[in-house]
């Protein structure tokens, strides 16, 4: 997620008024939770589910987007780099850099064919990343996008095409790999244009899943490859930031209320945690039983704290 003031700037001019920024105009989590009830589209309630949270990793700055690669791996994006959590022969877990920052900060991040893409911005250009899923991922920049002030999220297809969600432009480009050499882009697609705020990307069963500010929306993919219709699954008031989509179902971070959403693949408001629990939450995963944590467990980066946590559903 790009910074709040961004985000806030751009909520006003497309006429959404009415919404206090984090923090503001709520006096307790429970008067938070009802004006999240009350702004949401979907007529379903939600079950308020409760949990215990507990930071595991500390000290990222602007801590942004996670992912499990196909090996089981976690991989975290921050402003600083990309980095690797491990877990020690003690159970202590540990953030290794991958790749550090010079000059952009990274954000979304994704993997096909056993190679790692990552985005990084500076405010003003955007760059793609790469790096094989080896033992110690070494990352290189691939592919410049100029005028791409904001790449965000990033994605990848059973094709091993990678999605790159231009925020500031509203505008989901999809870049075609080199099957021979993955660190080559042979070309640059607008796959999505028109959009609000396209930040989180998931593709996932035939689709690209994504949040656009105050929406989580799909687009199917079509037999020629090309954009289906989109459509809308769930919106409300609020910044929805990174999300994460399996068989099970949407989970997607609501930076805006501090909390964690479910929805059912088709938007059915499923679960929420209650509001504020987290500090700017940017991302969220299932742990599956994934790196010694329970199958349970929820891993949330949290923006504003600088910091991953695991959160213990009860």
């Amino acid at each position: 997620m790009a910074k709040l003031r961004l985000r806030f700037e751009i909520m006003v001019a497309a006429g959404i008024v009415s919404l206090v920024p984090l923090g503001a105009g709520c006096s307790s989590s429970a008067e938070a939770d009802d004006a999240k009830a009350g702004a949401t589209a979907s007529t379903d309630s939600a079950l308020l589910v409760g949990g215990s949270r507990e930071t595991v990793i500390d000290s990222i700055a602007s801590i942004e987007n996670s992912m499990f690669s196909t090996t089981g791996r976690l991989f975290l994006t921050g402003d600083d780099g990309v980095y690797e959590v491990t877990r020690d022969a003690t159970g202590a877990l540990h953030a290794t850099v991958r790749a550090a920052s010079s000059g952009c900060k990274f954000a979304g991040i994704a993997e096909t064919r056993g190679v790692l893409y990552v985005n990084c911005y500076d405010g003003t250009n955007s760059s793609v990343f790469a790096a094989r899923l080896d033992d110690a991922p070494t990352f290189q920049k691939i592919y410049d996008l100029p005028g791409v002030s904001l790449a965000n999220g990033a994605a990848a297809d059973d094709a091993g095409r990678v999605y790159v969600a231009d925020s500031t432009h509203g505008t989901i480009w999809r870049l075609a790999i080199d099957p021979v050499n993955p660190f080559a882009v042979t070309s640059r697609e607008a796959f999505s244009t028109g959009n609000l705020f396209p930040n989180g990307l998931e593709v996932f069963g035939g689709n690209v899943y994504f949040t656009d500010f105050v929406a989580v929306k799909r687009i199917p993919l079509l037999a020629n490859g090309t954009a289906g219709a989109v459509t809308t699954l769930a919106s409300q008031l609020t910044f929805f930031d990174d999300l994460h989509v399996d068989d099970s179902g949407i989970v997607v971070a609501n930076y805006l209320f501090g909390s964690v959403e479910g929805l059912t693949p088709n938007g059915v408001d499923l679960l929420d945690t209650a509001s504020f629990g987290f500090s700017g939450p940017s991302s969220v995963l299932p742990a599956k039983g994934r790196l010694g944590f329970a199958d349970r467990d929820l891993l949330v980066t949290e923006k504003t704290a600088n910091r991953l946590s695991v959160f213990h559903l009860r």
